[in-house]
């Protein structure tokens, strides 16, 4: 493919370097604002136990355990440090394309590198506690490895990979059967040419794969056991091979159309433009392209087809999706043209007609009683458009086909870059309305951080330091809750209490208990938002412009003995 940008060394090199800020930004700062989940919490407080009393229960995510077990040990728990790696290899996965510039193009892999960077669904991944940005950063590496031939890295990289857990099982699955599709169905249809990027003696030909095993097994002995000190990791890597394949009998509770529209309108501009390229494909027969498009839609469909599917998952639909997308936006776009400053006036004028279209759409849902009637709404909103076609009909009549449509094109992915910004923006967590994003793996924990301080304050009245009250927890199955007390000493996890105890404070489920409140004050906190996806086509319309989605709360209450307070009888600080 003709690759039509041009850049010099410079820039590029500046360009890298900036992404490399910015995916580092997006997904380290404010890291710790939001609490763990309670899928994150599970991860996390297995980390914990390691650290903590010696336990070798692991889970699917050996690697994530293992690395924040020793990064727990090392700098002390906490919701940032818990995230710490799976931000940092979201960001190091950003600046993978840069291993592939040969094969893409150099212009190609710079805007996927921008892509990736601006990826909703890869920036909240990032930000999450759990092992599938490892296995995404890994298995990119050992491709990058297998594609250059070099058999110790290839060895490497997948043992660590193997090492993210599920996430791996699910992308090795859905390259594997890309792969082999394509060169069963596709390539035999396709006539050589000189240009095709890939070779004709095979990705795996000429690699000498003993090398490749034994590091392979060195790797996963090593790190799969976190240098010998934890054994029982090597065989918890077999848990990860259990719940991914699990997941295709356990029915999950993720529509296939709320899928879908996440991918679409969270990532438009990879989405739209990797159509384009499959329509290419059918013209110009590249191959590349054509792998890169059975890729797509391979992981896409057997994210589809699996009754357990999360939304997480299509991340790695998102990565061919947008390698395909790069090349085409390489071939499209130009900047050298004649009438370049008619061409930069009506990209603008595309920018601020499509905001101004936008804005009227939104206005809409604003106004708690629009004053103007729904029609009027959608004149206002489609009438930008048709200026714009308008404004393309009269630049192309003065000057030229080519001045119009790359003015049009050059304000069209303008446009769509800045939704795609704020669609990543809503994917850190530090947007408005968090329990809407689409990308979270479970309901957004609230109010544990008060609940900690309100423990901490009513142990420090009493006993004059924190932590010295003892309280039980009953019947709440809650590992977020368990994580936030997780530096209470006194604190006791039961499903009930004897009928003779009496503990100096009290979390049940939130249901009426007058016999707690003979002798005890209670206090209610909302420990969970869950999002309820199950909405209407005007709720939709509600939560593209908004993100507001409706929501129920799962309530708690935080009992504390009534001799704790200064005006109950007999208090004594």
């Amino acid at each position: 493919m003709m690759n039509s940008v041009s850049l010099n060394p410079k820039l590029q090199r500046l360009a890298w370097i900036a992404a490399g800020i910015f995916a580092f930004l997006m997904r380290f700062v404010l890291l710790d604002k939001l609490p763990l989940t309670n899928p994150e919490a599970i991860n996390a407080l297995q980390a914990l136990n390691v650290t903590q009393a010696g336990e070798q229960q692991i889970g699917g995510e050996t690697g994530y355990v293992l690395l924040s077990a020793a990064w727990f040990f090392l700098f002390g728990a906490g919701d940032g440090i818990a995230r710490f790696w799976p931000a940092l290899a979201g960001t190091v996965l950003t600046l993978t394309p840069w291993l592939f510039r040969k094969q893409l193009g150099e212009k190609a892999a710079l805007l996927l590198c921008f892509g990736l960077v601006l990826d909703a669904g890869w920036t909240a991944v990032s930000r999450q506690a759990h092992g599938m940005t490892l296995a995404g950063l890994f298995s990119i590496l050992a491709l990058a490895a297998l594609v250059n031939k070099k058999p110790r890295l290839i060895g490497t990289f997948t043992a660590l990979a193997l090492l993210g857990g599920p996430a791996f099982w699910l992308g090795i699955v859905g390259l594997g059967m890309a792969f082999g599709l394509y060169k069963l169905v596709f390539q035999p249809r396709q006539a050589p040419r000189e240009e095709d990027e890939i070779e004709e003696i095979g990705i795996f030909a000429g690699i000498n794969w003993k090398p490749a095993v034994i590091w392979f097994g060195g790797m996963l002995l090593v790190c799969g056991t976190l240098l010998l000190i934890i054994p029982n990791g090597i065989s918890s890597i077999f848990n990860g091979f259990v719940q991914y394949f699990s997941s295709w009998v356990n029915p999950g509770g993720l529509n296939i159309w709320r899928l879908l529209l996440g991918l679409v309108l969270s990532q438009p501009i990879g989405f739209l433009f990797a159509t384009v390229g499959i329509l290419r494909i059918l013209r110009n027969h590249d191959r590349l392209d054509t792998l890169l498009s059975v890729w797509w839609l391979t992981a896409l469909i057997l994210v589809l087809l699996n009754p357990g599917r999360e939304m997480i998952q299509v991340g790695w639909a998102a990565l061919p999706m947008l390698a395909l997308a790069s090349r085409q936006l390489a071939g499209l776009l130009k900047i050298r043209i004649e009438a370049g400053w008619t061409a930069i006036a009506y990209s603008i004028i595309v920018v601020v007609l499509m905001v101004f279209a936008w804005l009227n759409f939104i206005a809409y849902f604003q106004a708690a009683s629009p004053e103007v009637s729904t029609f009027v709404r959608i004149i206002t909103t489609v009438f930008p458009v048709l200026l714009l076609v308008g404004a393309a009909i009269v630049i192309r009549w003065f000057w030229s086909e080519e001045t119009a449509g790359q003015g049009a094109l050059w304000g069209l992915v303008a446009t769509l870059a800045l939704w795609g910004f704020s669609a990543a923006w809503g994917g850190t967590g530090l947007g408005a309305n968090p329990a809407g994003q689409i990308w979270r793996a479970g309901g957004l924990i609230d109010e544990v951080d008060l609940i900690n301080s309100t423990v901490d304050d009513l142990s420090t009245w009493k006993m004059r330091v924190p932590g010295e009250l003892d309280l039980v927890v009953e019947g709440v199955e809650s590992p977020a809750l368990r994580w936030a007390l997780r530096d209470y000493d006194q604190v006791k996890f039961v499903t009930s209490t004897a009928s003779t105890a009496s503990p100096a404070m009290l979390i049940t489920i939130d249901k009426p208990s007058p016999e707690l409140a003979e002798t005890y004050r209670g206090q209610d906190f909302v420990l969970e938002v869950n999002p309820n996806w199950q909405m209407s086509f005007d709720e939709w319309l509600q939560w593209v412009a908004f993100k507001k989605v409706p929501v129920s709360k799962t309530m708690v209450v935080l009992w504390a003995r009534a001799d704790l307070f200064p005006d109950a009888a007999g208090f004594n600080p």
